[in-house]
């Protein structure tokens, strides 16, 4: 799968008729698409809309249904007869995106107000993450009139994209229509200046210069499309057409992406399920001690007085009966004080939940990667666990993930051995893969 970000005419429909060598987009200076497309390849030309994608088990999108129907009325699938010249193989998917068009004032005031839903109708950001731990490959484009300046653009940055920094590459379209090198020069600073403000590393990576050629069919004669680039340009086309194919070679290979992406997915699942179940366990662990402690006193407290009373014999039946109705009352006032502590304690264990992942890690063991994992990922899992259960009214620490220590092992396991196996196997067959071609084509 290969997703195409960016702003609105940034490029990303171009790109894509490009590839496919036919008509699938449209195409326009003014937003010209307002929901998410898939395209595949296939024998006819076929549209689905969204609920029938969603909900139909041969696509595999069910999970889509989160979201609401306000975003499912903004999917739709196209499948596409492409001709013999598309670069588009028939196992890979394109997903193409909604520009992205707010302003940063814009963003902002939708994120105090709780979500993004304000301007969408649907959760765009976590649409957007959903598709991009699908993806192998991701382009995030640019073009010369917004340089990464939206709002929106950065929030997909800073909240979609985090932890798929090793898919995406990073596209400043269009730079055939600059005509002045100091034009060039401001935009390519610009996009630099905006992604330095949310990329917090010392080196910005690599972002690919190129345009899109536009492409004439000549449907009479059947011959191949002829590519046109404007002669005006500041870059030579020489250097837009190598880093096109760069990045045309990068989506190519995204089949090959997908087996150590398919691996990189469950060594991840596997690292975050663990660092999950201890912190679980040592949360869990404290409660229960908690409970233990506060019920044996509560049970304590309300024996006391009946005990008293039979130790002394001397005491009437009257004073019998109110000394057990006293213990009562002391017990039903202690057990809704003694639940409502509990509740005050669950609230502080899972707001100083950083206090069990030190606990579980020394100064040595607990690495930059544990804690990006745990602030990233695991926390915010494991207090969304948390609320919903408080929501139905039970505890939530306790309805958070628990496993045995045959568990954990395993799992250990799978990191240590089968992960590292796997990727010994997956680089054999990739290196007899591209030994072959090289083969064929010198055989050619």
């Amino acid at each position: 799968m290969v997703m195409f970000l960016g702003n609105h005419s940034s490029g990303k429909s171009t790109l894509i008729n490009y590839l496919s060598g036919c008509e699938v987009q449209e195409t326009g200076v003014a937003p010209t698409d307002d929901g998410f497309t898939v395209i595949k390849r296939g024998a006819y030309d076929m549209d689905a809309d969204g609920p029938s994608v969603v909900s139909n088990p041969k696509y595999q999108y069910q999970s889509l249904q989160q979201f609401g129907i306000s975003f499912v009325t903004h999917f739709k699938m196209k499948t596409r007869a492409m001709p013999a010249t598309s670069q588009i193989p028939m196992d890979m998917v394109l997903v193409d995106t909604p520009g992205m068009i707010d302003t940063p004032v814009h963003a902002s005031s939708a994120e105090q107000a709780g979500s993004g839903d304000h301007t969408r109708g649907y959760d765009f950001l976590a649409v957007t993450r959903w598709f991009a731990q699908q993806s192998d490959v991701i382009l995030l484009m640019f073009d010369p009139a917004n340089p990464g300046t939206t709002g929106e653009t950065l929030d997909v940055l800073t909240k979609s994209l985090t932890g798929y920094e090793h898919k995406f590459f990073l596209v400043l379209n269009k730079v055939d229509v600059f005509e002045k090198v100091t034009d060039f020069a401001r935009a390519y600073g610009t996009l630099c200046w905006n992604l330095s403000k949310v990329m917090k590393m010392k080196d910005i990576p690599r972002v690919y210069t190129t345009s899109t050629p536009l492409k004439k069919l000549n449907e009479s004669s059947g011959k191949s499309p002829t590519e046109t680039t404007p002669a005006t340009s500041t870059v030579p086309a020489a250097e837009l057409s190598r880093q096109r194919n760069e990045i045309i070679n990068e989506i190519r290979a995204a089949p090959m992406r997908r087996m150590d992406n398919l691996i990189t997915e469950t060594e991840e699942s596997a690292r975050n399920l663990l660092l999950a179940c201890r912190v679980s366990k040592v949360l869990r662990h404290d409660y229960r001690q908690r409970e233990v402690f506060v019920y044996c006193a509560l049970g304590a407290a309300c024996l006391m007085g009946p005990a008293t009373a039979v130790a002394l014999s001397s005491i009437t039946i009257t004073g019998t009966v109110l000394v057990a109705l006293v213990s009562v009352a002391v017990g039903s006032g202690g057990l809704a004080a003694a639940r409502m502590h509990l509740r005050e304690f669950e609230h502080y264990l899972l707001q100083s939940c950083d206090n069990a992942l030190g606990r579980l890690f020394t100064t040595k063991t607990r690495t930059k990667d544990v804690e990006v994992r745990w602030q990233r990922t695991v926390k915010p899992e494991l207090l969304r666990i948390a609320a919903a259960s408080h929501e139905k009214g039970d505890s939530g620490i306790m309805a958070l993930p628990s496993c045995s220590a045959r568990a954990c092992r395993g799992m250990q396991y799978v990191i240590d051995h089968e992960v590292p196996a796997l990727r010994r196997r997956v680089s054999e067959y990739k290196e007899g893969f591209f030994q072959r071609q090289c083969a064929a084509e010198h055989h050619t």
